[in-house]
């Protein structure tokens, strides 16, 4: 196992995959932040009611309910669950959904807005800072070797 990974870490082009690894993950994570950002921009809110807490996978998912500008009510379950829960029922919280469309509404709250996006672009530039010190490292172990 041990003379996997040192090879792993004694190959110049290891390191640019996780380049370009890491560069893809940060567009990505921008990709993801700008349409969080124009989706907010442009989201009807609404007051939600979390009415029930539904488990799974050691977390906890709320179901909120809440009346769109029709007043038709609606409900829905979150993507995003925490454990020990994030919300209690009965807890008011605020509902973000578009305009015409509320089939993707999400409570706005910093997990299901930013969450995402964070971990894309927080492990694209681990990737990208790591990679760049693997590169330079073994570059300069080539140029040693040259000479």
């Amino acid at each position: 196992m041990f003379s996997i990974v040192s090879k792993m870490n004694n190959n110049i082009k290891i390191g640019y995959m996780y380049l370009v690894l890491g560069v893809l993950m940060f567009l990505g994570g921008l990709y993801i932040t700008k349409s969080t950002s124009d989706f907010i921009d442009n989201a009807l809110s609404a007051k939600g009611t979390v009415i029930e807490l539904i488990q799974k996978d050691d977390s906890l998912y709320p179901v909120v309910s809440f009346m769109d500008e029709t007043e038709k009510q609606h409900a829905f379950e979150s993507n995003y669950g925490c454990s020990p829960a994030c919300y209690k029922e009965q807890e008011q919280v605020t509902v973000l959904y578009s305009g015409g469309n509320v089939k993707a509404p999400v409570i706005s709250g910093f997990m299901s807005l930013w969450l995402p996006s964070l971990l894309l672009l927080g492990i694209g530039i681990s990737f990208i800072v790591v990679s760049l010190f693997q590169i330079k490292r073994l570059r300069g172990n080539i140029a040693q070797s040259v000479a």
